[in-house]
């Protein structure tokens, strides 16, 4: 067999498993990143449930709120038939209202504490499966590197044996 041709097939095979190596790091990243947009669409979709706990917790913290100052209101007109300021049943019942809607509050406060925790909670998950995904995609790349590397020393030692059949050295191939 021709020296030229086993070079040539050797080359081949090295660029036909460069190809496989790209197109299964190709595959890999289509499978992560449907949308082509650079971020994992896992990522994308639990930073988009973690946006949705925090808008539900706040609009609800919010909706407590509103309740609150409501009931408030409902209890003065209920109480303070005469408007002027003194509840006409029950003095101390203004120190009730306020504390009903520092409890309000301080449960609004608790909610929208919760869901920062949830939130982050997702995002660190998130990120351990972005972690996750860029450490497969690495390892992928090491394999297809060292086969690379594997079948670019197999073809060393074909054309150095090629050489050596011939009674040629790869200093004098170089010079010639």
């Amino acid at each position: 067999m021709d020296l030229k041709k086993i070079v040539d097939q050797v080359k081949d095979a090295a660029e036909d498993l460069k190809k496989k190596a790209e197109a299964k790091i190709e595959e890999a990243r289509d499978t992560l990143d449907k949308d082509h947009d650079g971020i994992p669409d896992a990522l994308e979709s639990l930073t988009e449930k973690a946006k949705t706990l925090a808008s539900q917790a706040q609009k609800k913290a919010k909706e407590l709120a509103e309740q609150a100052e409501e009931k408030i209101k409902e209890a003065r007109d209920t109480i303070d038939k005469d408007h002027d300021n003194v509840p006409d049943a029950l003095e101390d019942l203004t120190e009730k209202a306020k504390t009903l809607a520092g409890q309000a509050h301080d449960k609004a406060k608790e909610l929208a504490g919760q869901a920062e925790e949830k939130a982050k909670e997702v995002a660190g998950i998130a990120q351990e499966k972005f972690k996750q995904a860029t450490t497969a995609l690495g390892e992928i790349a090491d394999q297809g590197k060292a086969k690379l590397d594997e079948l670019k020393g197999g073809a060393k030692k074909a054309v150095d044996s090629a050489r050596e059949g011939m009674g040629t050295s790869d200093e004098n191939s170089k010079k010639g």
